[in-house]
C-alpha cells in the first residue's frame, strides 16, 4: 500500500493545531511492543499537584477559551486577514510549527497507523472533518499556556473515526480502550490514544458528534454531566444557553459568522481581572462581507458609574507603551483587603469607596513589566494620614542584610567544620531578619508623597545607592512610591514614573494626551507599538540568561524579534471601551479602535 499526504493537507493540520495551542498535545511515541508495558508506564508515578489543570484539581472549571468554525481548515486563512497578523506572522512562522518536532512526529504516527492496519485513517481525517465545522474550548494549563483542549465534531464523518478505533484497539499498542477508575463517567466508550510517554488524546461519542480531549478529567458536555458544565462555563463567562452546543458559553445561540473566537477576560487579563469586573468576554467573529470584527460581553450592573477616561489620560505621562482604564470589582477587592488588611479593613474600604472609577494603570518601556503606574482620582479629599497607614501596611517586606565578602568566607569555613564533626568557636551566624525600612514622608506644597526601600533580585537600584545598604538582604532594591496630589492617588513600585506624574500634574512634563483629543476620545486601553515592542523584547531577555538559556535566547531572537520589529512600526491605537451603563441583562457591545498620533 502506497501512502501519500499532500502539501495541502499537512498545512491545514498545522493551522488548526496552532489555533488550538495545542503543541503540547503533539509527539511521537515510541511504538511499544506489549500493551501492558504501555499500562505501566503511565501509572508508574502520580503527577504532581502543582502540574495537574484546575479542572482536574476541583471540578467544573469552565474553559478559558472557545474557537467555532463552519470550516476548521480555512480558520487559517481568514486570521490572516487581520492585518496586524498578516504582517508580524510571515510564512516562516508557520513552517516553523510544521517542521516542529511534535508536528512530525504526529504525522509519524498516524502513518504508521494508516499503513499497519490498512486505513486512510489520515485522508479522511484531512479532508472530511477538518474541513468541516467544529468547536474547540481550551483551558490553561499550570504554566498558563492554552494547553488542554476539548474539540467538538459534530458530523457523521467524525463519529466514524470510532467504528475505526474500535477495530483498531485490540491489536494496536497506542490505540487502548480507556478504562481508568479514577477518571469521570461518560455514557460511551472512550479511546485513549498515548503518542508520546505521558501524552495522550482521548476520544468518544456524544450522540452524533465526535469529543476529542487532552485530559480524562476535562469537563464535557455530556448528557451525564450537562448541569455540571453549565456550572463550570458560568464561572468563566456568566451565562449559559442552549445545552447542545459548547456556544451556551458565551451567547444563547450559534452564530451565523463563519468563524467566531471567544476569549475569556478572566485569561486576557494576565491577573488583573479585578480591574474588568465589567467585561466577562471578548469575541472576534468573521464573514465574508465585513471581515472580522471585535465585540465584549458586558455584565449585568444596576448602578454602573460614567466611564469617563479624560481625567486620567490628561494627567499620566508621555512615552507610555501600554495603558487601560477599567472598574474595579468591588467583591474582590473586598475579599482581598479582609484577607491582607487586618485592623484596617474599614478605613481601606472607606479609602476605595472613595475613588472615583474607572482608575487607568500603564506600563512604560523605560521601566519594567512588573512596575506598572496606577493612578486614580478621588471624589473629595482623602485623609493623608489613613492613607500613609495604608502604604506602611501593604508595602515592605523582612530584610536580612548581605554578608560581606570575610563573613561568607568564614561561614563558609565553619560549614565545612562542622560537617567534619568539628567543634566551632565563637560561630558566625547570617544575619536576622530586621523589620522592613522605614517609610518615609515628605510634603512638597499641597502634596503628600511616602516612598520606602525594598529589597529585590528584580529592584531596579543597586543597593549601594541605598543608605541602609548594609540591612538589605539584596543586591538590589525598589523605592516603592505613592503620592496624594491635586485629587489624585499615584502608586509605583518605580518612584520615577510617580515623579513623572507629579509633574504632569504641576505643568513641567508633557501628558499622554497632549497628542489627542482625550474628552472626545473616552478611551479604555492605548496601544503604542513602538514602546510595547521594546517593553516585551526586555522582558524577554531578562526572563532568558544568555548564560543559562543560550539556545532558547538564540530561538527567541531570530524567530520572536523580527515579529516585534514589525509590530512596532504600526500606529498607536485607542480602543473605545464599551460604557458599563445601568443594565439588567448581558449584551454584547462592539469595540471600535482609532489610530493616535505617535507617542
Amino acid at each position: 500500500m502506497k501512502f501519500n499526504l499532500s502539501r495541502r493537507n499537512k498545512l491545514l493540520l498545522v493551522g488548526a493545531l496552532i489555533l488550538c495551542s495545542s503543541s503540547a498535545l503533539l509527539g511521537w511515541y515510541m511504538i511499544q511492543k506489549q500493551k501492558q508495558k504501555a499500562e505501566e508506564a503511565r501509572k508508574k508515578e502520580p503527577v504532581a499537584q502543582e502540574n495537574v489543570p484546575a479542572f482536574a484539581q476541583r471540578p467544573h472549571v469552565g474553559p478559558d477559551a472557545l474557537i467555532v468554525t463552519q470550516n476548521l481548515s480555512e480558520l487559517p486563512k481568514d486570521l490572516l486577514q487581520l492585518p496586524l497578523v498578516n504582517e508580524i506572522f510571515t510564512e516562516e512562522f508557520v513552517f516553523y510549527y510544521q517542521d516542529a518536532p511534535d508536528v512530525l512526529s504526529l504525522f509519524g504516527s498516524l502513518k504508521r497507523i494508516a499503513f499497519e492496519h490498512n486505513v486512510t485513517l489520515v485522508d479522511r481525517l484531512f479532508t472530511q472533518i477538518l474541513s468541516g465545522p467544529a468547536e474547540i474550548a481550551l483551558w490553561r494549563s499550570p504554566s498558563g499556556r492554552l494547553e488542554e483542549g476539548l474539540m467538538v465534531l459534530p458530523h457523521a464523518e467524525a463519529v466514524g473515526l470510532l467504528k475505526i478505533a474500535e477495530a483498531i484497539a485490540p491489536s494496536d499498542s497506542q490505540l487502548t480502550l480507556y478504562t481508568d477508575p479514577e477518571a469521570s463517567i461518560w455514557p460511551e466508550p472512550v479511546y485513549r490514544y498515548e503518542f508520546r510517554p505521558n501524552r495522550a488524546l482521548y476520544l468518544t461519542s456524544w450522540g452524533k458528534r465526535l469529543l476529542v480531549f487532552t485530559h480524562p478529567k476535562i469537563p464535557l458536555p455530556t448528557s451525564q454531566r450537562i448541569d455540571q458544565w453549565e456550572e463550570a462555563t458560568e464561572e468563566r463567562f456568566g451565562k449559559s444557553g442552549p445545552k447542545d452546543s459548547l456556544v451556551q458559553i458565551f451567547e444563547t445561540e450559534m452564530p451565523r459568522d463563519k468563524h467566531g473566537i471567544y476569549l475569556s477576560m478572566d485569561y486576557l487579563s494576565f491577573g488583573y481581572d479585578h480591574f474588568l469586573s465589567s467585561f466577562s468576554t471578548v469575541k472576534f467573529l468573521y464573514n465574508e462581507e465585513s471581515k472580522w470584527k471585535a465585540a465584549s460581553l458586558s455584565e449585568p450592573s444596576e448602578n454602573a458609574a460614567p466611564f469617563v477616561t479624560d481625567a486620567l489620560w490628561t494627567v499620566l505621562p508621555r512615552k507610555a507603551s501600554l495603558c487601560f482604564a477599567a472598574v474595579l470589582d468591588p467583591l474582590k477587592s473586598s475579599e482581598l483587603i479582609e484577607r491582607s488588611m487586618g485592623p484596617l479593613v474599614a478605613k481601606t474600604k472607606q479609602t476605595l469607596d472613595a475613588l472615583q472609577m474607572p482608575i487607568a494603570v500603564c506600563w512604560y518601556d523605560e521601566s519594567k513589566m512588573y512596575t506598572p503606574l496606577l493612578l486614580a482620582k478621588a471624589k473629595g479629599p482623602l485623609d493623608a494620614a489613613t492613607l500613609k497607614t495604608i502604604f506602611e501596611t501593604v508595602v515592605g517586606n523582612f530584610e536580612a542584610g548581605i554578608l560581606t565578602a570575610e563573613e561568607q568566607s568564614l561561614l563558609a569555613a565553619q560549614k565545612e567544620a562542622l560537617e567534619n564533626g568539628e567543634t566551632v568557636d565563637n560561630p558566625v551566624k547570617a544575619r536576622q531578619f530586621v523589620p522592613a525600612l522605614p517609610v518615609k514622608e515628605e510634603k512638597r506644597g499641597e502634596d503628600y508623597i511616602w516612598s520606602r526601600e525594598v529589597s529585590s533580585r528584580y529592584g531596579l537600584t543597586p543597593s549601594t545607592e541605598s543608605a541602609a545598604a548594609e540591612k538589605m538582604r539584596s543586591k538590589r532594591f525598589f523605592k516603592v512610591q505613592m503620592a496624594y496630589a491635586k485629587g489624585y492617588l499615584i502608586f509605583s513600585p518605580d518612584h520615577q514614573l510617580v515623579d513623572k506624574t507629579l509633574a504632569v500634574l504641576h505643568k513641567t512634563y508633557p501628558a499622554l494626551a497632549d497628542t489627542f483629543d482625550a474628552a472626545a476620545l473616552n478611551a479604555g486601553l492605548l496601544v503604542f507599538p513602538e514602546g510595547l515592542s521594546e517593553l516585551l523584547r526586555q522582558a524577554t531577555l531578562e526572563s532568558l540568561p544568555a548564560e543559562q538559556e543560550a539556545l532558547f535566547r538564540e530561538s527567541v531572537t531570530r524567530r520572536l524579534f523580527p515579529a516585534l520589529d514589525r509590530f512596532k512600526k504600526f500606529p498607536a491605537t485607542a480602543f473605545v471601551w464599551p460604557k458599563p451603563e445601568a443594565a439588567r441583562t448581558a449584551r454584547w457591545e462592539e469595540l471600535k479602535w482609532q489610530s493616535l498620533p505617535a507617542r
